[in-house]
């Protein structure tokens, strides 16, 4: 797949983590980027800024702002919905009355498959507040494609981490008891994730932009799988330590023991494949810790 050459995008959610490294990319490599954070606006009331001069020539919009965070999801489960579902209507509209395509970013939606790689016809089974507010904002978006002709691409990423993500993370939380506590401390071993990496994930999305009117789901992931254990294990090793780790048996409501993805319909459409193993990231993360030091 080649890379369009004459977009001018906008993303929305353009100082949250992701958002951050794609506006970086695309504008490495030449895009016209616009970007939107909820310092400019609430993304439930985007539509007030359609008629300013910088959001005329926009004709991709990556849709990235939202309420993260499955725990807070139970608690705020008003909030996301408002933010994640509606916010991502008003960003059809807009997207409408400015002529621009979409690309929506959603979540993990499934269920729990019992090992097997999940590909996009696995049943949608969201089993918190937060990845049923995305799914949601995925109908809306499937109601504007069906019904008023909007371009459309619904990316699904699995597990992303990488340097300088929030402790409210998995791989972050794990990385900075290693470096500073005696003992490491989680919740529950054995939940099964597939970790991608956020260069891998930038990538991707990169590639979208060349064509993002197929109206289609992509699963974003690496096919592979790693417990909290092993997870730990890996940090441990890079990190070149060996603290005891303690398992505090708090199993989550309708916790998914094991996801995988299943990406070959995206490598079918772009030809992209991630480069980096689980390891491999550690060990770049580690490695840019060090250089910070």
């Amino acid at each position: 797949m080649k890379q369009a050459t004459q977009k001018n995008i906008l993303v929305t959610g353009s100082e949250g983590y992701i958002g951050s490294f794609l506006c970086n990319y695309l504008e490495s490599v030449g895009f016209n980027v616009v970007r939107h954070s909820r310092s400019l606006s609430d993304i439930r009331d985007i539509k007030q800024l359609e008629n300013d001069e910088v959001y005329r020539d926009v004709n991709l919009v990556y849709h990235l702002a939202a309420k993260t965070g499955v725990s807070e999801s139970w608690i705020d489960s008003n909030k996301y919905s408002s933010v994640n579902a509606l916010g991502t209507k008003e960003v059809c509209e807009f997207c409408l009355r400015i002529r621009a395509d979409l690309i929506y970013m959603s979540a993990y939606v499934y269920g729990d498959s019992g090992g097997p790689p999940i590909d996009e016809t696995f049943p949608v089974e969201p089993q918190n507040p937060y990845s049923m507010s995305k799914y949601n904002g995925e109908k809306w978006v499937e109601y504007y494609g069906a019904t008023k002709g909007l371009g459309y691409t619904i990316v699904r990423p699995f597990n992303v981490y990488g340097a300088g993500q929030s402790q409210m993370f998995l791989i972050p939380k794990i990385i900075q008891q290693v470096e500073t506590a005696e003992t490491i401390v989680v919740n529950d071993l054995r939940p099964a994730r597939d970790y991608i990496y956020i260069d891998d994930l930038i990538m991707a999305l990169s590639l979208l932009s060349a064509d993002s009117q197929d109206q289609e789901k992509y699963n974003i992931g690496t096919g592979t799988s790693y417990r909290v254990d092993q997870v730990i294990q890996l940090v441990q090793n890079i990190w070149g330590v060996n603290k005891p780790v303690i398992d505090k048996g708090e199993r989550r409501p309708h916790e998914i023991l094991n996801c995988v993805a299943n990406i070959e319909k995206f490598t079918r459409k772009s030809n992209w494949h991630p480069t980096y193993t689980l390891r491999r990231g550690l060990e770049k993360i580690h490695r840019q810790k060090i250089l910070h030091q």
